[in-house]
């Protein structure tokens, strides 16, 4: 018998999601909800990440690869052995998942994640719209609702995909760590 990886059977407490009328939008830990912003909004770029998940004291393994351009964002996971487990898309209208485990994923909360830490303030502000307050300051960014905390963002290195991203989500005990793999730059 195949074993999923722990980070297939944990993502669903991270990502635990309400699709409304919008299939733009998702509830994020935090019970905050986001509402993917257009890909024009962030400079084009492909990048492959190492995502470290840790929670409870468990450390979980997956390679992504991010693609962003003005047309769609397209997400790939990946077994640290080079298994496709996860491919989610958007093309600027719904989000969708080509390949995803049995494990309740949201796409849109995926997508979510990736555009919460990498796509530019504005846009994140217009993402979360006024329920959420997103300031960024000292090389990192911070999502809060009246005042708790919600996410925090740290960042290393020159803008998106930046050379190491830690995310934390406090509510839900859950941080990742993000190394860069290559420098692949802007398309």
């Amino acid at each position: 018998m195949i074993r999923r990886p722990r980070i297939l059977r944990v993502l669903p407490v991270l990502l635990a999601a309400c699709s409304g009328m919008d299939f733009r939008c998702s509830v994020l830990p935090g019970n905050v909800s986001y509402c993917l912003q257009p890909t024009a909004a962030v400079a084009p770029f492909e990048t492959r990440q190492k995502i470290d998940f840790l929670r409870d004291g468990q450390r979980e393994t997956m390679i992504v690869e991010i693609e962003a351009a003005p047309e769609k964002m397209r997400l790939v996971g990946l077994t640290p052995f080079g298994v496709q487990v996860i491919q989610a898309a958007y093309d600027n209208r719904v989000a969708h998942a080509e390949k995803m485990p049995e494990t309740g994923l949201d796409p849109v909360a995926l997508l979510s994640i990736v555009q919460a830490a990498l796509w530019p303030l504005d846009a994140v502000r217009a993402g979360f719209g006024a329920q959420a307050a997103v300031d960024e300051k000292d090389a990192g960014r911070r999502i809060s609702v009246d005042g708790e905390k919600i996410v925090e963002i740290a960042y290393t290195g020159n803008s998106p995909p930046f050379s190491r991203i830690k995310i934390v989500y406090p509510s839900a005990r859950v941080v990742l760590e993000i190394t860069t793999l290559e420098d692949n730059g802007t398309k």
